[in-house]
Formats: C-alpha cells, structure tokens, sequence
C-alpha cells in the first residue's frame, strides 16, 4: 500500500512543480499587462503637461533655460525636469538627479519608476527652438545623443500597484492551491485500479502464506 502513495506523491510532485512554472510565468506576463495598462490610463495628463512646458519655454526663448524652468514651476506647480546627456539644467522631481540619467524610457517614452510615473519626450522639436542659447546647449540635429528632453512626473500609483500585486499573489495561490486539489483527486482516481490489485494481492499473499503454515506447523 505504502509504494501507491510513494507513486502518488511522486506524480503529483512532478506535476505540481511544472504547473506553478506554468502558473508563475501566466501571472508574471499578466501582471507586467495590468501595469502597463495602469501606466497607459495615467500617462494622457502628462503629454498635456510636456505641451505646455514645451510652448511656455519657446515663448520665452531669449530667456535662460533655467530662469525658464523656474517660471513654469512656479506658475504651473508641474513637477519636470530639463536635461541632456551631460547636463540637468532643472528639476523639481521628487526623485534624485543623479538618477534621472540612469532611467530607461525605451517604452515610448514612459515608465513606472519608484512607484511614479513618468514621462520623457525631445524639447527640440522645432529647428529655431533656442537657436544660439549657450545656457539651453540645444541642438537642432533630433537624432543628436545631446538632445534636450523633459522627464514629467505624474501621480504616485503606490496603492493601486499594491492592489495590483495582491490580486495577482491571491488568484495565483488560490489557482495552485485548487489545481492542486483537483490533481490530487485524479491521481488518486487513476491509481485506484493499482491500488485494488496491490491490495488483492498482499491478502492472497497472505492467505496463501496462512494455508502453507498450517500443514507445515503439523508436520
């Protein structure tokens, strides 16, 4: 009896660690989607946002770059930053300078970074946009590596990425914990025919053992 439930674990060792692979690569995609998802209904706000920066900086295009800068935040309370790839001119990011550099926002320009999000686009999109501006350092060239960009940051998206986090680790453990269930039921159920002839067969072993004795103990 004891090697029916050494074959039933076993099986069901095997088929429990390849679904939770299964399942943990299920929920890992479904869960960078829910984020994306967030991330794409939060980030409308923020194109408006860099429209603005964008036009209220050409407006003032005679003036310094981080004089600009300091106008827009004070008038519009948007949270930005202007860099290039040497220089931050300005920001009021919640986030450390030295680490704006070392963001990646190969995703069109958007990511969720320290649970905020943020967006990156080009300044320069116009070829007299601050033309000769020696505190702006603009090219003019759009596939320039030194090219101005504005990094936005938009809402802080702490609490719906723990709701998020929590509903994928719920219906993942609750997903295993039934598939499990049902695995063991069927195992259990395919096995049973093994299960009977193991049982015929250690009763006629020991019945047989039984009537052997008994002529055996006479003599």
């Amino acid at each position: 009896m004891w090697q029916a439930k050494r074959v039933i674990k076993q099986i069901l060792l095997i088929y429990l660690t390849t679904t939770g692979i299964f399942l943990a690569i299920f929920f890992t995609f479904w869960y960078d989607k829910l984020t994306r998802d967030l991330l794409t209904n939060n980030i409308a706000p923020l194109r408006d946002m860099h429209r603005t920066i964008v036009l209220s900086v050409l407006n003032s295009k005679f003036t310094p770059l981080e004089q600009s800068c300091k106008s827009i935040a004070n008038v519009s309370q948007f949270k930005f930053a202007i860099l290039d790839d040497k220089r931050v001119f300005c920001s009021d990011l919640s986030i450390d300078e030295k680490n704006l550099q070392s963001i990646d926002f190969r995703e069109r320009g958007r990511v969720i970074y320290d649970s905020k999000v943020l967006f990156s686009a080009p300044l320069n999109f116009s070829n007299f946009f601050l033309q000769g501006n020696d505190n702006a350092n603009v090219q003019n060239n759009p596939n320039s590596t030194n090219t101005l960009r504005t990094i936005i940051e938009g809402a802080d998206l702490s609490s719906e990425l723990l709701q998020i986090r929590l509903m994928v680790l719920f219906v993942a453990l609750l997903s295993f914990a039934l598939i499990g269930v049902i695995s063991y039921f069927l195992v259990k159920t395919a096995l049973r025919p093994l299960e009977l002839k193991i049982k015929t067969l250690n009763s006629f072993i020991k019945d047989f053992t039984h009537e052997i004795n008994t002529p055996l103990s006479v003599i």
